[in-house]
């Protein structure tokens, strides 16, 4: 029977083994298969029938790896992929599948990150029209040579915003709207002139 543990603890948890199975991902040059046959995983363990077979006092270890065996045979995993799930079955950790899977895209970001790169800092970028393909793809690209982040942005679209753009990287805001400099020109009018 396997632990509920809270969504830190399974982040938390499912760290290292996240991890591990990128490493020998790369290892085996591998990389695209594990993260899909994680992914489906994934799925399959957020099936609520499933899951609470994890959790099942009843249900040995051998059989467990039974029925997660058909499972692979399915999946048609290697040999690697399989004696992971084992694993994970053997440490009462089978159901941090999809917290392992999620970690496992993180390690693959941050390995394929250009040295100095925090690929998961967030950004949103907020226009006033919509972008074109070229036009985000040419902001991306200076996003990531300028602010070392090669994160998916979120782009929004804001008609209020006149024209310009909005960026907004982690904590720091750098706004060239109209409407941004339309506020910035007002503060500056505003201010009572120096004695």
């Amino acid at each position: 029977m396997e632990p509920r543990p809270d969504k830190k603890t399974a982040k938390k948890s499912a760290a290292p083994y996240a991890k591990a199975a990128y490493d020998v991902a790369r290892d085996e040059a591998e990389v695209d298969n594990w993260q899909l046959i994680l992914e489906q995983l994934a799925e399959i363990m957020n099936d609520p029938e499933l899951k609470e077979m994890t959790h099942d006092p009843r249900l040995s270890q051998g059989q467990l790896k039974t029925i997660m065996g058909k499972v692979l045979d399915e999946l048609e995993v290697s040999a690697s992929q399989r004696n992971f799930v084992n694993l994970l079955i053997k440490d009462k950790k089978l159901s941090l599948l999809p917290w392992i899977h999620k970690g496992f895209v993180q390690e693959r970001k941050k390995a394929e990150a250009a040295p100095g790169v925090d690929p998961l800092t967030e950004v949103t970028i907020v226009s006033a029209i919509a972008l074109t393909p070229q036009q985000l793809d040419n902001l991306k690209a200076t996003l990531k040579k300028r602010f070392n982040t090669s994160a998916e942005p979120d782009v929004q679209v804001d008609p209020d915003l006149i024209g310009g753009i909005k960026i907004v990287i982690g904590d720091r805001v750098y706004d060239q709207t109209i409407k941004g400099q339309l506020e910035r020109l007002k503060k500056h009018l505003d201010k009572p002139p120096a004695p």
